[in-house]
């Protein structure tokens, strides 16, 4: 079994805040791109393979198509299906990212591992360039594409559950062609997500969606507030939501009774008292691989 299994969620929650935390620092394009990384290591867009059965620690070969197929991807770069090249000033500084996980302090007292030591100095992710000729006649016809994978920070500090929601979280927020509301998907799902995941049960919790907003840090002092905000915010929380759920980083959503659904064509103010209103949310439901890959179990069985 992997090791690193016997971690705690709570473990792997502080990881994957300081994944999110060092790309946050880079500059949009380079934050984009190594999203679309962590989500490729979970579902490749390949074509010709199975997905990694351990996601971040397998090797997934990375094409420039792939990663232009993301909506916040394409809202960034000019043709990014067609000028793969685009992405090498991206590729190249997320490879020589290295970033530091604090020490944490309230390590998982019930692991039977003994407490690791602080990681300094590990690499965000390790990635080799391939660059090949389709053509021996003609030098200049090549195709590039990137042999990508986790660092070790992933292995050492992350348990499978919890990596395989950082990869979600990752995807669903690539869902969106406004990078507001990318932006925004990504501040609910690592709150939420794995809020919800810490619970180790799969019962619906009601949250009023003002409460949301002010733990992300999202909702300013209603003087604060520029026109239009209510109805924006209205609309992109809808649209985080729905993706967040879509990509399995939610289980489901129950919207209350009367509350009007606005996505991103909507039209009209939205509703005076949205924020107000209680929205049901269930735990993302995970599975990782037992000990000998014959079958799966959900995170509800782990001992976390």
């Amino acid at each position: 079994m992997n090791a690193s299994t016997l971690l705690s969620l709570e473990q792997g929650r502080h990881t994957a805040s300081a994944i999110l935390d060092c790309l946050e620092k880079t500059e949009e394009r380079t934050r984009l791109v190594g999203l679309a990384l962590l989500a490729e290591l979970q579902f490749p867009f390949h074509g010709n393979g199975s997905d990694p059965v351990h996601p971040l620690l397998e090797t997934v070969r990375v094409t420039g198509e792939a990663i232009g197929r993301y909506n916040a991807i394409r809202a960034r770069f000019p043709d990014p299906g067609l000028d793969t090249d685009q992405f090498v000033p991206a590729m190249e500084e997320l490879r020589n990212m290295v970033f530091d996980i604090a020490d944490y302090a309230a390590l998982d007292q019930d692991s039977t591992l003994p407490a690791p030591r602080p990681r300094n100095g590990d690499r965000l992710f390790d990635i080799v360039r391939i660059k090949e000729w389709d053509n021996p006649r003609d030098w200049s016809a090549t195709s590039l594409s990137w042999l990508a994978r986790s660092g070790q920070w992933a292995y050492w500090s992350m348990n499978e559950s919890s990596r395989v929601l950082l990869c979600r979280l990752a995807a669903a927020s690539l869902t969106h062609r406004d990078l507001e509301t990318a932006w925004l998907t990504l501040k609910i799902g690592r709150h939420l997500g794995f809020s919800l995941l810490l619970r180790g049960d799969a019962r619906p919790v009601d949250m009023p969606i003002e409460d949301v907003l002010r733990d992300i840090g999202e909702l300013p002092e209603f003087g604060d507030r520029e026109p239009g905000w209510s109805s924006g915010m209205h609309r992109r929380f809808n649209m985080a939501l729905f993706s967040l759920c879509n990509l399995g980083a939610l289980n489901d959503i129950a919207w209350p009774t009367g509350y009007r659904f606005v996505g991103v064509n909507g039209d009209g103010p939205a509703p005076s008292d949205w924020m107000a209103s209680h929205v049901r949310l269930k735990a993302p439901v995970i599975s990782v691989p037992r000990e000998d890959n014959s079958s799966y179990r959900t995170v509800y069985d782990l001992k976390i």
